[in-house]
């Protein structure tokens, strides 16, 4: 079941945080190839003005991303869309999804309302409490940690990760997914214009990367 999201009044945006503008950045979406309609409704429901800097909170949908403090930023909404599209490639949402670098928080609320179950690590103490306190505000129930992502998160039962990439396979039955939020600077450089090599890059692993996931498992 996809969770409600508890949207106060400051979520429902006027002028450029409206859902007029929301409904652009989710044509905009659609445009550059986003076909799930889960996952454009979930972008269009969540509040991406109340991840940011109110400064900034105007420049919220548009398809950038956005500086939100200790050298990190909010992910692109193409990039956070495709990332989350990607598990549903095979049209079955995965159980559980462990993301890496909760950053703002914005991604693992994409995922929460989709309703799966979030399971975050982020290195950055700053940022962590700032986004659990975003999800308290919005009512989800997302599992977080103060921690380096490179550890992983035994008790979540999901694989632990060093680089910023997506990928789905079944572990003792249940099936986990893993995605990032946070960004280095040279990967946003990287794939700040999206393109299907690009893509494949950060989306796909070769069967030698895939093999040395596991055995670290």
């Amino acid at each position: 079941m996809t969770p409600r999201l508890r949207l106060q009044p400051e979520a429902i945006g006027v002028g450029m945080t409206s859902q007029r503008v929301r409904d652009r950045l989710i044509e905009r979406l659609r445009a550059n190839g986003i076909r799930d309609e889960r996952v454009l409704n979930a972008i269009r429901t969540v509040p991406r003005h109340l991840f940011v800097d109110e400064a900034l909170a105007t420049r919220a949908y548009e398809d950038t991303a956005l500086p939100i403090g200790h050298g990190q930023t909010i992910s692109q909404p193409w990039v956070v869309a495709r990332m989350t599209e990607a598990l549903f490639t095979d049209g079955h949402a995965p159980r559980k999804v462990l993301e890496v670098g909760t950053g703002s928080g914005y991604q693992a609320t994409v995922l929460a309302a989709l309703g799966l179950e979030v399971h975050t690590v982020e290195r950055i103490g700053d940022l962590l409490r700032v986004a659990r306190k975003r999800f308290r505000s919005l009512g989800l129930n997302v599992r977080s940690r103060h921690d380096d992502g490179r550890i992983g998160w035994p008790s979540a039962r999901c694989c632990r990760t060093t680089a910023t990439r997506c990928a789905r396979w079944c572990r003792a039955g249940r099936r986990t997914a893993r995605t990032t939020a946070s960004w280095s600077p040279r990967a946003r450089r990287r794939w700040s214009t999206p393109s299907p090599r690009s893509w494949r890059r950060a989306a796909s692993w070769s069967p030698r990367s895939a093999r040395r996931a596991r055995s670290s498992c």
